[in-house]
């Protein structure tokens, strides 16, 4: 049962990193902020305009048609489905809901985020054996193998010291064609597929995020201590903790939290 809920709430996870994981996403919920509710097409209206810095006045009709359509069929179902927004396709009205992310200023700040490192981070995050793996590589002081790698993962996700190799070899397969590619393209890791090596780098986009949770002036810094790593924490070994440090801040999860 334990390991249902843990799944469940990667699962969770995964989908708010995804969420948020676009500078157009959070542009879209940073609009909505003040707004009690907004139509479609205004929403559509004022996000084109800040795509292209201008007013609305200015912003060409075939653009807010286009802002429009991507609105409604790729970001409104992405956000609705996290609870971050209250969405009536029939009504076309788009409002925020009260989730408790929003009022946190922690959160306020990560929607103001706005380069194109940040979208890899989150990118990156989005999926809970990648978040595993970078904090096991986040551990580790120089490069591991992959088999390693995907061994202390195994043990991790089974929580067992012994694990058996064909779930070993599995996780390897999957590390090679999904996992790893993807962060080496992102250069969240260097992975040699030559030598099959791969180490934590310290992105620009992780870095950031990390900044920003935990700034010395942050109230709830109890909340986000094992967000991204924490610069505010000595940490244990990887295989040793109870809480996965990259995953996304429990308090955000839960709309009724608190």
């Amino acid at each position: 049962m334990e390991k249902q809920n843990e799944a469940n709430e990667s699962r969770v996870h995964d989908s708010l990193f995804t969420a948020v994981g676009t500078r157009q996403r959070r542009s879209i919920l940073t609009t909505l902020l003040d707004r009690t509710s907004i139509t479609e097409r205004e929403l559509a209206l004022a996000h084109a305009a800040t795509q292209q810095d201008t007013s609305m006045a200015e912003v060409p009709a075939e653009t807010a048609e286009n802002s429009w359509v991507e609105l409604r069929h790729v970001h409104l179902p992405l956000l609705a489905d996290t609870s971050l927004v209250a969405w009536d396709s029939e009504d076309n009205t788009v409002t925020t809901t009260d989730h408790v992310a929003f009022d946190d200023q922690q959160f306020q700040r990560l929607l103001e985020l706005r380069n194109e490192e940040v979208d890899e981070a989150l990118s990156g995050l989005s999926d809970g054996r990648r978040r595993r793996l970078l904090a096991i590589l986040r551990e580790h002081s120089t490069a591991m193998s992959k088999i390693a790698l995907a061994r202390e993962m195994v043990q991790q996700e089974q929580d067992k010291a012994t694990v058996d190799q064909a779930t070993v070899d599995a996780t390897v397969m999957s590390l090679s064609h999904n996992h790893l590619p993807k962060l080496d393209d992102h250069d969240l890791v260097n992975y040699d597929s030559e030598t099959e090596r791969v180490a934590y780098v310290e992105h620009p986009g992780l870095e950031t995020l990390t900044t920003l949770f935990h700034q010395p002036d942050n109230r709830f810094i109890g909340k986000f201590d094992n967000f991204l790593g924490g610069l505010l924490s000595t940490y244990t070994r990887a295989s040793e903790r109870t809480e996965d440090p990259f995953s996304w801040p429990a308090s955000w999860s839960d709309p009724y939290y608190g």
